[in-house]
């Protein structure tokens, strides 16, 4: 039996939804995450005729993991979906357009997966290739390294962000919309000055031929995709060196740093 109050089409609900989300200024990967989700969540809603938003309760949510799994989905997948509902229908019960649902729907548990982290040996072999590498190559890759930067991040970099005083950057353009301060070696200060003097970018650190202009993330998987075909690395990814970053560079910081700056 439907409850009458309070409720929305399926579809408009999601169309709210949206607004909602870029009203709260989240970014557009950030939308077009949730539409892909939502696009497997469709299928389901129209082969089990759920066509408002106060026929969804965890009966629902149960039916919709059990179905998942017999499809082969994996539980992170099946995760993004639930949570995805669940933010939704908790968007819109606080803008008052549906009735508040408490659901008691857990996550399922996802099996524990290994950083995706580049290993020490490997990190030596590429430290020692960009030294042979032209200066803007060599200071993208450092960056990676040792600032944890993410690759988007790293190509918005703004020369006016960056402090020589205490070694900062002013992070504008993060992935969670939070401007935040991260710092680099005191070893890189020399780099960035020569690299500064050789390439005289004029807003943004890494431009491209037309000063200004910012280098596109691409690039900088261009840049790692040529220094791992070159040292016949498997794979080679921004990512790996945010990783990275947080673990063996930590731990092993001192033999990284005299690797690096020697």
């Amino acid at each position: 039996q439907i409850n009458e109050s309070k409720s929305l089409p399926i579809s408009k609900a999601k169309e709210t939804f949206y607004h909602s989300l870029k009203r709260k200024n989240n970014n557009k990967d950030t939308i077009q995450y949730y539409k892909n989700i939502f696009c497997r969540v469709d299928k389901f809603f129209i082969e089990n005729d759920i066509k408002e938003t106060n026929q969804i309760n965890d009966n629902v949510l149960y039916q919709l993991i059990d179905e998942s799994l017999d499809e082969g989905l994996s539980a992170n997948y099946i995760n993004k979906m639930i949570c995805g509902i669940k933010y939704m229908m908790k968007t819109l019960s606080e803008q008052n357009f549906i009735n508040s649902v408490n659901f008691k729907v857990k996550k399922l548990k996802v099996p524990e997966k290994r950083l995706d982290i580049i290993e020490l040996d490997v990190l030596k072999q590429i430290i020692e290739f960009i030294k042979t590498q032209d200066l803007k190559t060599y200071l993208i890759v450092t960056m990676l390294l040792v600032t944890g930067l993410r690759r988007k991040e790293l190509s918005l970099v703004k020369i006016n962000n960056i402090s020589f005083d205490d070694n900062s950057i002013i992070v504008e353009d993060s992935k969670t919309k939070v401007i935040r301060t991260i710092f680099f070696p005191e070893e890189l200060k020399d780099t960035i000055y020569s690299y500064l003097k050789a390439y005289k970018p004029m807003t943004y650190l890494f431009e491209k031929d037309i000063k200004g202009i910012p280098i596109e993330p691409r690039t900088i998987t261009r840049v790692l995709n040529k220094i791992k075909v070159c040292l016949n690395l498997e794979k080679l990814s921004a990512h790996q060196f945010r990783h990275t970053f947080g673990t063996i560079i930590y731990e092993a910081s001192k033999d990284i740093e005299f690797a690096m700056y020697r």
